[in-house]
């Protein structure tokens, strides 16, 4: 993500926390709390949400590039990674209230649940515990055969060490309060994207209570907060809410992926033509790997490309 894109994107997180819709995205996940998490739907209501924030910062600024953070590649120091330091999201909290007091995000005052400072408290004083490397992360989508089993393994496991491990309000039901919110719930959402195109023909379609407890769930389900969407709505990004992934978790899903960009691009732009917001040859926009973004394109909620982009360690962006 280039400094010019990562200041639009800071800078439209602003208006929207300005303008009440950060304040308004909380709300809705602290009041859907108990229906969004341990349940099958944890996916395919995050996944909407996740579109809902990119619509907001859309609406704030159109076309501005919307990231997300592939935490795998600083599995094993999380503090080393840029996103920690002032020039990308800013680090711990500081003081007996742990207030973000560095980085785009200093001194943010926020309303949910209770007036308060945007706080971080990393879970072992001044660092982050481990995160599940990618090989963890690849193993799990191998072996998960349906999508109850996917679901569970994420929420539970890597989903949760990530909110855990930046803490404060990354590790209430507002956590939304804080951006990393969003950078990690687009990576989540992009497992499960990765998990879909390693068996696109079956997969999309795919949803099941499988290892929780819940009663049989349907994909005319609706989804909490959102009662015009229903789960078959989320199941297939492709197709709604128009985005996929450009760099994927496995060789087969990334070779599948490209197949469906192109078959995309064919359907808009002619057989010849590569797509809006991108070209299928990734390439670096940060200056080298150590910051180099991965990326999403998406038709985004007026037409207009997005990207779903940074990661601190390697990768690639070709919004």
């Amino acid at each position: 993500m280039s400094p010019q894109d990562r200041a639009r994107f800071f800078s439209a997180l602003e208006k929207i926390r300005q303008n009440g819709e950060l304040d308004r995205l909380s709300k809705l996940h602290v009041d859907n709390a108990d229906t969004i998490h341990g349940h099958p739907v944890f996916l395919a209501f995050h996944r909407v949400f996740m579109n809902d924030f990119a619509s907001a910062l859309n609406r704030a600024d159109p076309g501005v590039s919307v990231p997300y953070w592939d935490w795998s590649l600083d599995a094993t120091n999380p503090i080393s990674s840029d996103l920690f330091t002032n020039n990308y999201m800013g680090g711990n909290g500081g003081g007996d209230k742990g207030c973000v007091q560095g980085g785009p995000f200093a001194n943010w005052q926020m309303n949910i649940d209770s007036p308060h400072c945007l706080t971080r408290k990393f879970n072992q004083g001044d660092s982050i515990a481990p995160f599940w490397p990618p090989e963890a992360l690849l193993s799990m989508q191998q072996t998960c055969s349906q999508y109850g089993a996917l679901s569970s393994g994420i929420e539970n496991g890597c989903h949760g060490a990530v909110h855990l491990g930046i803490s404060g309000d990354m590790s209430t039901m507002f956590a939304p309060n804080d951006p990393f919110f969003f950078l990690h719930h687009g990576m989540v959402d992009k497992l499960w994207y990765d998990w879909q195109m390693m068996n696109p023909d079956t997969r999309f379609q795919m949803y099941d209570n499988v290892n929780y407890n819940d009663p049989a769930v349907s994909a005319d389900d609706t989804i909490p907060g959102y009662p015009n969407m229903h789960v078959k709505d989320a199941l297939d990004p492709r197709n709604g809410l128009c985005y996929v992934y450009v760099k994927s978790g496995s060789s087969e899903a990334a070779k599948r992926l490209m197949q469906e960009v192109n078959r995309k691009s064919g359907q808009n732009n002619g057989p010849s033509s590569t797509p809006t917001g991108g070209a299928p040859t990734p390439k670096s926009s940060d200056g080298g790997p150590s910051n180099a973004p991965n990326s999403m394109t998406s038709d985004g909620p007026s037409g207009a490309p997005n990207s779903m982009a940074p990661n601190s360690a390697t990768g690639s962006n070709n919004a």
